[in-house]
This record gives C-alpha cells, structure tokens and sequence, in this order.
C-alpha cells in the first residue's frame, strides 16, 4: 500500500474521488506481478488484486462511438482460476 493510509482521497476507477476506508501492511510472502501500464509506470501488485481491462479494440471504440452511446462493460481479472474473469 506504501504511503496509503485509512482517510486519504484517491480516484476510482471512473476517475471519481473516493476514501481509502481500509489499508494492510505489506505482506512478503505472498505472489506478486510487477505491472507494466502503457504509461510506463511500473508497480508491484498482490497475486489475489482484481484489475478491470479494456482491449486496445475496446479503448479505440470508445473514443469512436457516437456520442450519448454506452461503452462495452469492461472485463474484471482475478488470479488463474480464482472465477473472478468475466466478460
């Protein structure tokens, strides 16, 4: 969580402020990924963290489709077999 703490404001994922209502120490003993995004930022992330993902294909209609349309619902990821992937 590094400098996270219960009470700060932070962005969800529709870019809305939102509090942090809970934080956990860093566990070492569990797997972990380095995430690359397309900004080059790099983070490490817990195995079990469930991320929502667009395709490039996804993210293009977006900035294509007519106004007042709704998007695709983005897929959510979990760990292999964990049952959390949707589509």
């Amino acid at each position: 969580m590094g400098r996270l703490v219960v009470g700060d404001a932070v962005f969800d994922e529709c870019g809305t402020p939102t509090t942090v209502v809970a934080a956990t120490e860093v566990v070492d003993d569990r797997p972990c990924y380095e995430v690359l995004l397309c900004d080059g930022t790099r983070f490490v992330s817990d195995g079990a963290q469930e991320w929502v993902t667009r395709t490039r294909s996804e993210r293009t209609r977006e900035l294509t489709r007519p106004a007042g349309r709704p998007s695709s619902s983005p897929r959510r990821f979990g760990p292999a077999g964990s049952g959390t992937t949707t589509s």
